[in-house]
């Protein structure tokens, strides 16, 4: 015979892990994009550039100062921990968070990776980022079990 509370609290519990994941990355992406648009507005890339001119775009990059990456850096911080947050208040699980952490970890290594950087951005996103989600994702699983 089925046990249709065993089956409830199972669908529940994918339901909220789906969830989690989603609004998380959700909400992770709109922090992340709010962020480089006030990084954009504080540190405009040069005029007339051409982005499709790959020694051009080389050149833009090098001279970016070091506070835009540091805000850049602090963004991918925020954006982690918010989304990682919102999935554990949603889903009540580590899971999310942690699927939520690592997504934004490897977008971060993905752009790291496209163009030159310093080394303390990969060090710092390396070693922040999953420690960013991980505390704020533990924060929101306990409110939300509170």
């Amino acid at each position: 015979m089925h046990d249709h509370g065993e089956a409830n609290a199972k669908g529940e519990f994918v339901l909220r892990l789906i969830l989690g994941v989603v609004i998380g990355l959700i909400v992770g992406a709109a922090a992340v994009t709010a962020t480089e648009a006030l990084d954009y507005r504080m540190f405009p890339p040069p005029l007339g550039l051409n982005a499709d001119d790959p020694a051009t775009v080389r050149a833009a990059l090098a001279a970016i100062p070091d506070a835009a990456h540091a805000l850049m850096l602090a963004g991918w911080l925020v954006a982690t921990a918010i989304g990682a947050g919102a999935a554990g208040f949603v889903a009540r699980r580590l899971l999310a968070v942690e699927v939520v952490a690592v997504a934004a970890l490897a977008f971060a290594l993905l752009y790291l990776s496209m163009s030159p950087h310093p080394w303390w951005m990969w060090a710092g996103a390396i070693l922040l980022l999953p420690l960013a989600g991980w505390t704020t994702g533990r924060f929101g699983i306990k409110k939300a079990s509170a």
